[in-house]
């Protein structure tokens, strides 16, 4: 193996030319022992004149496994998550739960009944943006809507930060 390598590389001037072009695809078949041997032994003059070879050579072990013929075998992928659509239902009936139970209980002295309700949904709304039962601006825009729906807020109230231009 360090033969072919050398062989092949003896026409390339650089010595990274030759370790990008022939010895990559060589160690890559190699054992970690074997390829930083290969590496120590046969090119360590090169080594002072090419940033590439010295990187190979102190770099720790790597387990590769060879098949039959020769060639590294490739892992498998892992398995990707498919797509899906909705949100989280459990996530989403705990963001519910949080803000109907807060105002379902009686408002404290002091505080409107309005106020109250505003906190509720407020307080669902950041449930909401933890558990991630949609993206973010999903849940906020629904914060925006139950607020609306429930006549907690008016649309001009809701939407005035919008209106505001940033100094």
């Amino acid at each position: 193996m360090a033969t072919l390598c050398k062989q092949q590389c003896a026409g390339l001037r650089a010595p990274a030319q030759a370790a990008r072009k022939y010895a990559m695809p060589v160690l890559a078949r190699a054992s970690p022992v074997v390829a930083r041997s290969l590496v120590q032994k046969h090119w360590s003059k090169a080594t002072t004149a090419s940033p590439v070879l010295p990187r190979i050579a102190s770099r720790a072990p790597v387990k590769v496994s060879a098949t039959a013929s020769g060639g590294a075998a490739a892992a498998p992928a892992p398995a990707k998550q498919p797509f899906k659509w909705g949100a989280n239902m459990k996530n989403l009936a705990i963001c519910v739960g949080v803000g109907v139970a807060l105002s379902l209980c009686p408002a404290p002295q002091g505080v409107t009944t309005k106020a109250w309700n505003l906190l509720a949904i407020f307080t669902g709304t950041i449930v909401g943006i933890i558990t991630t039962p949609l993206p973010l601006g999903a849940v906020a825009v629904l914060g925006l809507g139950v607020s609306m729906l429930t006549k907690t807020l008016t649309f001009a109230e809701a939407f005035s930060a919008f209106a505001n231009e940033i100094p």
